[in-house]
């Protein structure tokens, strides 16, 4: 982690005006998709954490988050694949050969522009499968699961009135969504593989859901009743802007902890896997904590390099002297001079904290 990351990750902590962008406050930058094609950035990062600027940001941070949840599975000794691409091949539509041709060219079709280029097919693709294991102490999972990464920006769940008080109310409003919005995708597959579907039609020709037709009163298609029947729902690991996790997330990685305590309490010097599982516990969630906020800072370093060449060549030169400063600080020579580089990095956080919060 670089020293501009953990000075994002403690403004954003503290609630304090971000110090990496504080040079780059109200400098406009082109962003694509809808609305406004120009923004400013602003003090807290949250507008340029929003914006696609492009550079792929999102797979980025979605992908390093996934990485550490794939460690921590493997770490467990559990049998799982990511991005199961084969996994709905021949289940779409009336599950005939007609069926299977017409998804395939419908899956196949490329969607996106620029560095967001990609084929249908990757939306329908779970992030995790996991099986069961045949051990009963070592089991994460009940049975074959399929879980779903999502990630939050700063958006406007979390400044609603009447939820903004709950725990990790964002996280949960959205994981609440993720296995609707996973059937919902399958159903357009299925109506395009030749499943016959009454309901009317929005303007892009997918499906409409109302209060008129919720979704139990559209039809099932083969891929939707395979996924019912074989996994169930799909399971939400949602992570926030802040870094909060939703509870299905927390639930996994106690049953990490349990597992890797049962198997692995002796290699660690542990008494007994009971008395190793706090210490097992805080492993795993240390460590996907630590993804999580690294990737979230990242996200925005990331938009720092691409919103603009001065913004290029502000970050270059402020990346060039934290840099040197850390590698200074890791051979012993910041103690040399007048100068400390801890002291100045500390001071510079106090005095921005002070600055925001009034501490």
């Amino acid at each position: 982690m670089s020293g501009d990351e953990f000075l994002v990750i403690a403004c954003r902590y503290y609630g304090a005006r971000d110090t990496v962008l504080k040079p780059h406050v109200r400098a406009r930058f082109r962003r694509f998709g809808a609305g406004a094609k120009y923004a400013e950035v602003d003090a807290y990062g949250a507008v340029l954490a929003n914006a696609n600027v492009g550079g792929d940001r999102w797979r980025l941070r979605h992908d390093g988050v996934l990485r550490a949840i794939l460690a921590e599975l493997k770490l467990a000794c559990q049998e799982v694949n990511d991005n199961v691409y084969n996994l709905f091949v021949g289940k779409f539509g009336e599950r005939d050969d007609d069926s299977q041709r017409r998804a395939a060219a419908h899956l196949d079709a490329g969607v996106g522009m620029g560095d967001r280029t990609r084929r249908r097919k990757q939306g329908l693709l779970p992030d995790i499968l996991v099986e069961m294991a045949s051990v009963l102490g070592a089991r994460v999972v009940d049975g074959r699961t399929l879980f779903e990464l999502k990630q939050l920006n700063c958006v406007a769940t979390y400044f609603q009135k009447q939820v903004s008080k709950k725990e990790r109310h964002a996280v949960e409003e959205r994981a609440g969504r993720v296995h609707k919005d996973y059937c919902r995708s399958l159903h357009e597959v299925d109506r395009m593989a030749g499943t016959t579907c009454n309901a009317p039609r929005t303007r892009s020709n997918k499906c409409s859901y109302s209060k008129a037709w919720p979704d139990e009163s559209h039809s099932t298609g083969g891929a939707e009743r395979y996924l019912k029947s074989e996994f169930g729902a799909v399971q939400p690991l949602v992570f926030g802007h802040f870094g909060e996790l939703n509870n299905r997330f927390l639930q996994l990685i106690d049953r990490l902890a349990e597992s890797i305590s049962n198997q692995h309490h002796r290699v660690h010097g542990w008494k007994s896997a009971k008395a190793g599982m706090c210490r097992a516990k805080v492993g795993v969630m240390r460590r996907i904590s630590m993804a999580v906020l690294r990737e979230t800072a990242r996200h925005v370093t990331r938009g720092l390099d691409v919103v603009g060449p001065q913004c290029v060549q502000a970050r270059t030169a402020s990346r060039d002297q934290s840099t040197a400063a850390e590698a200074d600080h890791d051979e012993g020579r910041h103690a040399i001079g007048s100068t400390d580089h801890t002291a100045g990095l500390n001071a510079t956080i106090s005095g921005e904290i002070e600055a925001d919060v009034g501490c």
